[in-house]
């Protein structure tokens, strides 16, 4: 039997009514509760197995449709199960199929699901997000707060969708297309533009005048004052500890007025250039943000949000690390990432871990125009199984040299 067949096989399937069906294989409707379980989570388990072996590899595509089309039509509410949804919909989302991937969401229970696809919706599925599709993330943002008030992430997400839908207007006021925190006082910055939006804040380009002097920064402002202090001191202490050439300079913070302000990227975000298109120039800048990355792993951290978006460069080309809001020591509980750069064993509920961060590495050289085959070769490593991926950012620069 082929491995396409075997991976249909994997769950029960009803039989067209033109055939004579052979005896079904044991299913959770059919038996007991408990062997039920048994079996699902067994199934559920193999196709997880395969689906992240296939990722990023020639027999994706198959091994994904294959999973597809044997999904069994009632949601059973098991673990294994919730995993796998979560694991087809990361694959979807990083094959730009994000209306799938939410759509794929909708069969899963788990908090985690329904964050993802809260957040894939407030993007838009197609598009800009349409009234409807707010109006259900927040939905399923308050459901996941009823069902875990602490879920990482829930509560801002919530408070902000609830800003941008004008059912919160007391607590904040609009000014540059964004919310902005009016119960403190006044911010000692000129606010010039919007640049970043995340969940637990708002990025500005703003002005800092220091007497005569007037610099540009990078100004991180809290959706809600009640949540800043403890995520802003946090960023603040974890950058300002791995401080140096590969980290975004920290200048100041008060995180009990909610804001954080870095040193301005004036030479924008690596998104934005895989945006604009044209060369990137990697040799330069792509083996500091590895060896940032491999202090960040030795220190025994994991920066937990590696993406396009938080690699920055400065007026020179110089790249820094940013965005530490996430960052957790190797061992602690999981939080939700960004969709597509988060690893299959995250996405599964394990702990921090340093190829969390060696598998967004792998995904964003996946992403970079031009890479020689040396580059390609690094990507495929650290997108491959857990098993056989770079341990740490250490072992990926290792196998760079």
């Amino acid at each position: 039997m082929s491995w396409l067949a075997k991976l249909r096989g994997l769950f029960a399937k009803k039989q067209p009514a033109t055939e004579t069906p052979e005896p079904p294989p044991v299913a959770i409707e059919t038996a007991p509760m408990r062997a039920g379980h048994a079996v699902a989570e067994a199934r559920f388990d193999d196709a997880l197995v395969a689906l992240r072996n296939a990722r990023d590899s020639a027999d994706e595509g198959h091994v994904l449709d294959a999973i597809l089309l044997s999904l069994p039509e009632e949601p059973p509410h098991t673990r294994g199960w919730d995993e796998l949804v979560l694991l087809i919909a990361d694959v979807l989302v990083a094959r730009g199929d994000r209306a799938r991937a939410c759509e794929q969401l909708r069969r899963a229970h788990s908090t985690a699901a329904k964050i993802l696809r809260a957040d894939l919706l407030c993007d838009g599925t197609d598009g800009p997000a349409t009234p409807e599709e707010l109006d259900l993330a927040l939905k399923l943002l308050s459901d996941a707060l009823r069902d875990d008030i602490d879920a990482p992430g829930a509560r801002e997400r919530w408070e902000r969708l609830r800003v941008r839908l004008g059912r919160g207007a007391e607590s904040v006021v609009a000014s540059f297309g964004a919310t902005l925190l009016v119960d403190g006082p006044a911010l000692p910055f000129t606010l010039v533009r919007e640049v970043a939006r995340g969940g637990s804040g708002v990025v500005y380009q703003a002005r800092s005048a220091i007497g005569a002097i007037e610099r540009t920064v990078a100004l991180k402002l809290a959706h809600q004052r009640s949540t800043a202090r403890a995520f802003l001191a946090h960023e603040a202490r974890i950058a300002v500890r791995f401080r140096g050439a590969g980290v975004v300079p920290i200048y100041d913070v008060d995180p009990e007025e909610g804001w954080l302000a870095m040193a301005w990227a004036g030479g924008g975000s690596l998104r934005a250039r895989l945006r604009a298109g044209g060369p990137l120039g990697h040799a330069r800048w792509l083996r500091r943000l590895v060896e940032t990355l491999a202090d960040i792993h030795r220190d025994g951290w994991v920066h937990g949000d590696l993406k396009p978006a938080n690699v920055l460069f400065d007026d020179d080309g110089d790249v820094w690390l940013g965005d530490f809001a996430l960052a957790r020591t190797v061992g602690e509980p999981a939080t939700p990432g960004s969709a597509g750069y988060v690893s299959p064993e995250r996405l599964g509920g394990a702990p921090y871990d340093p190829r969390d961060d060696v598998f967004a590495l792998g995904k964003i050289l996946a992403e970079l125009p031009g890479t020689d085959a040396s580059l390609q070769a690094l990507a495929a490593d650290c997108l491959a199984s857990a098993s056989e991926r770079p341990a740490t950012a250490s072992d990926a620069l290792a196998r760079m040299r």
